[in-house]
């Protein structure tokens, strides 16, 4: 059984800042959580697929075609997968196909990292607000803040 510690706390940090400030500090440390799931998976593509490896990457969108399976959500999202053209067979190698065995890399990285994943995004999560609220009293201090800006963190 998993625990959320913090979560009170983190979402009163989060109140705190702009929103897009919000979402992009978030987004960003998804994206560094998720790079030891990539680097599994990039190591455990099959060898006779070197396009399919250079493919796979983390992203924040999916393709028109797939999003009809991804549920509208209100935070941010990173997805691993294979990019367009190079990795349009990715599904063939990872689940095969009536001639071809099947050659799985994307679900075994998952298993092996996530716990790793979900250990190291709390930690992420804080490192990239702390970041955030150092370049939002920047910009107070300068004066250059946004109205939004302003509002979202009481005034200055």
């Amino acid at each position: 059984m998993t625990q959320l510690l913090g979560a009170f706390e983190l979402e009163a940090a989060f109140n705190k800042l702009p929103k897009s400030l919000a979402k992009s500090t978030l987004r960003a440390a998804l994206k560094k959580a998720a790079k030891p799931v990539l680097a599994d998976a990039k190591a455990d593509v099959h060898k006779a697929s070197g396009n399919l490896r250079d493919s796979l990457a983390i992203g924040t969108q999916l393709m028109k075609s797939q999003t009809g399976f991804q549920r509208r959500v209100g935070f941010p999202q990173v997805f691993i997968g294979a990019r367009w053209p190079q990795g349009a067979h990715a599904h063939l190698e990872e689940f095969g196909t009536v001639r071809t065995p099947s050659h799985p890399f994307m679900r075994p990285a998952w298993d092996r990292n996530k716990d790793e994943v979900r250990d190291s995004l709390g930690a992420e999560i804080w490192r990239q607000l702390a970041r955030a609220a150092k370049r939002l009293a920047k910009r107070a201090a300068k004066g250059t803040l946004s109205k939004t800006a302003r509002e979202a963190v009481g005034g200055f």
